[in-house]
This record gives C-alpha cells, structure tokens and sequence, in this order.
C-alpha cells in the first residue's frame, strides 16, 4: 500500500513522513557500518600493562597515546603533559583529548497543544425550517468543524546543534542550535445544495444562538472551506562553561567520565497561526453570488537570555546528557484579523464589501502588544559512542511557553447581525464581534533520535 497516496494526508505531511524515514535509514546505514568497529574502539583494554597504568591511564582504557608527550605506560605521569597543558587537580580532571568541533542533528516526533476553536460549521436535519439551519440549540443540529481542539496531532521536526571548544583542554565552548517543527495543516470542506447547513454564532441582539445560512435545498448552495496552520521555531546561541570535568578509568579497566557546566547566551521562539473560513454561495432562484472569507493570524515572537545547565555521565560506550534552562525576555505578539464579502448579481456591479461573518469592522485590523515571558526548556538523552567521535542517541526534549495568542482564541463567537455585508446604515445594536487579547499555554514535547559528530 503506497501510504503517501492516502487522501488523508496532505503533501505536506507525506513529505515530512518520508524525510523522516530517510533519516531512519540513514542512522540505520550509520549502525551497520560503524558497528564491525565498535568493539576495537578506545574504550576497551589492548594493553596487557593496563591494569598497572598511571592514574590518567592514557595507554589504554579510554586514554589517546597519540595525543600525551610520555607513552610510559608504567609511569603514573605519563599523561602529566598533554599538548603542553598540565593536568588539573580540580574534580581530578586530566586533560584528555577533547574534538574541537562538534554537530549533531535529531528527528523528532512531536506533540503539541492543539488550538481551541468554537464551532465554525454545522449540520440541520432535513424538515429544519430555514431560519432555524445551522443553530446550535435547534433539536438533531450537529458541529461539523470545530468546537474543540484542532492541530493536535503527531508532527515531524529537526534539531540541529554546531559547536565550537577553544582548545582541547579549554573549559570555554560555544555553541548554537535551530529546532523546527515542520508546519502542519488541518482543512475542511463541506459542499452542497441539498443539505441543511450554517455557520452557528450568538446573536447580538437576542442573546440566543443563531446560524448564517450555506446550504438550504431550494434556497441557498454553496461551499464552507476550512484551513487551519501552525508553525513553531526556536534557535540559540550561547557562550558555555564547564564547572567539573572527570576523565579516568577505575580499577577494572572501565573508562567512565562526567561533566557539569553552565551556559548563558540568547534564545529566540516564534509560533505561527493561521486560520481562515471562506464561503462560496449561489442564490438558485436570482443567481446571485456571495463569496466570503474570515481570516485570523497570530504571531508569537519571543526574544530573550536564556540561563541553563548541563551536564553528562558516561562509562565505556554508553552515556546520559541533559540540559535544562529557562529564557527570559520579551514576547511580541500579533494579531491580524481580516474579512471580506463580495456580491454579484445578474446585471450588476460587484459589490466588495469590508467583513465577513466573524471578522467585521468592529474587530478587524493588526492588533500588537508586548508581555514578559519565561520560557522553560528541559532535554534529555541516552547515546552510544560506536568511536570517541561518534554518538546515537535517543531522547526527549519538553517546552513550555506559558502565555501565547492563538488564532481560534481570537474569535469572538458574538455577533451583530446588522454588520453583515450588505449593512444597511444606520447600523443598530452592539459593536459585536469585538477584540481582546486571549492567551493559552503552548507546550511541545517529543521522541528524537540524533547522531552527533566530533571532530
């Protein structure tokens, strides 16, 4: 079965199933390739004289000969010297060698916060009366779209690391990332001329529950589209600092090492929104035509210092890294609302008209404003090293992002039916649909398997 055929999925999720899929394969390949030689790697015994090795044990058991200026395995100095720096006594740390560069990438998998929206798209049995279609309250009335979360599925995402020790033996590094969750979609489409369908809203003016007719046999045809998208990012850069860095083998000839530091440097968030409801009606009986679009986009832009810590254990092949920070600064949020509806009637000029049903001049225009954020950001992963250089791993990586705007919590569900296009001024009633600024809470967590690469 060819799944990326599925009508269910849109392109956009095929691609990013198949990217994850080579990357698979790729770490699949890497797997095979590496493993003949993962057991001739330095941190296994190849010296009879191991056992009696200096405390650095640089002649075997995760020591590099290569790189000390004394190859005597039976002195206990003779990693006292390692390209020109003595060792440090604090936290029994002997200057090993350290690869200068480093970059790693992760899939991941993710979950994250659906978006809330109120219901957009419902259904009337057949016998409704035509002012009743579409009205939530009215008996056997169904939600076709909405009126809960949207955007909640599995997504797809990438994690790239790059970074950078001054010298071997430096505690000094510097190290920047990008993390990116492939955009994702989540449309509708409902077309009919026989059915019972609306767009449900609260009246205004009565207080009750009310509908916008798209569909009533005989009436009224046409088309409701739904199209839903989000996107998060995040990217850092950050100056880090190791506090403690032990390197040695024990007395069985096992390599082990741990490593704790800090880091401090700047991190930028940004998630996206974008929702837009559009109409295309036909009037059976004049001809006319009625098209018309809400559309609600947000924008989350966070920048900030970010302050975190981070630290690593391992023995012979295997080891544990997490991190955990917290970013504090500024998140710019913005809020775009727009609609539209054009009329066309047989021998007449097109009438384009400002509003739709949920967008109207009450609440549309570019609404900004700035709030204080602390975003927390916890990591997680268990790796294999195949060589010193070489690690897989597969972890979890959690963002909280406490307060940020989303589209459908932007709509405001009230609506005054004399704003509808075409208005007939003067306009009675309250200034309904209006705007306020709602926030939620926006978490992304996620499984990833990475590769890293020293060198």
């Amino acid at each position: 079965m060819n799944w990326c055929s599925n009508n269910l999925l849109s392109w956009n999720d095929c691609g990013s199933r198949l990217r994850f899929r080579l990357f698979c394969g790729l770490v699949v390949a890497c797997v095979a390739t590496l493993g003949v030689v993962a057991d001739d790697n330095s941190y296994h015994c190849t010296s009879t004289n191991a056992r009696n090795d200096g405390p650095s044990g640089c002649c075997s058991c995760g020591g590099y000969p290569d790189h000390c200026e004394s190859h005597d395995c039976q002195s206990h100095d003779c990693c006292d010297v390692c390209r020109g720096h003595r060792k440090r006594e604090r936290c029994n740390w002997y200057c090993d060698h350290e690869s200068v560069w480093r970059f790693g990438v992760e899939q991941f998998v993710w979950s994250t916060s659906g978006m809330n929206v109120p219901p957009l798209v419902s259904l009337s049995p057949d016998g409704t009366p035509p002012n009743r279609v579409g009205v939530l309250d009215e008996p056997g009335t169904q939600v076709l779209f909405g009126g809960g979360e949207i955007l909640d599925r599995a997504r797809y995402g990438s994690r790239f690391v790059l970074g950078y020790r001054w010298d071997n033996c430096s505690p000094w590094s510097l190290e920047g990332d990008y993390l990116g969750i492939f955009r994702t979609r989540e449309d509708y489409f409902r077309e009919s001329t026989t059915e019972n369908i609306g767009r449900p809203f609260n009246n205004a003016l009565t207080g009750l529950p009310d509908a916008e007719l798209v569909s009533v046999p005989n009436v009224l045809g046409g088309s409701v589209t739904v199209a839903a998208r989000t996107k998060f990012d995040s990217a850092g850069a950050r100056l880090k600092f190791d506090l403690c860095r032990c390197n040695s083998p024990d007395d069985a000839c096992e390599y082990t090492s741990h490593r704790l530091g800090v880091f401090a440097g700047y991190r930028f968030h940004q998630l996206v929104d974008r929702l837009k409801i559009s109409e295309n009606l036909t009037d059976p009986n004049t001809q006319g035509t009625f098209d018309l679009f809400d559309r609600f986009d947000t924008r989350n832009r966070f920048h900030g210092l970010e302050l975190g810590l981070e630290g690593q254990w391992q023995r012979n092949h295997w080891s544990i890294e997490a991190d955990g920070s917290v970013a504090f600064g500024t998140n710019y949020q913005t809020v775009t609302i727009d609609g539209r509806t054009i009329s066309q009637l047989p021998g007449f000029a097109a009438m384009n008209d400002v509003g739709g049903l949920l967008a109207q001049t009450t609440n549309i225009g570019v609404h900004r404003r700035e709030q204080f954020a602390a975003i927390p950001q916890f990591g997680v992963s268990l790796g294999y090293h195949f060589w010193k250089e070489l690690r897989l791993s597969v972890g979890y990586r959690l963002i909280v992002w406490p307060e940020v705007v989303r589209s459908g919590d932007q709509i405001d569900p009230v609506v005054n039916p004399n704003l509808i296009p075409p208005q007939t001024l003067p306009i009675a009633g309250p200034a309904r649909p209006q705007f306020d600024f709602h926030e939620s809470r926006y978490v992304a967590q996620g499984l990833s398997i990475g590769l890293t690469l020293d060198w």
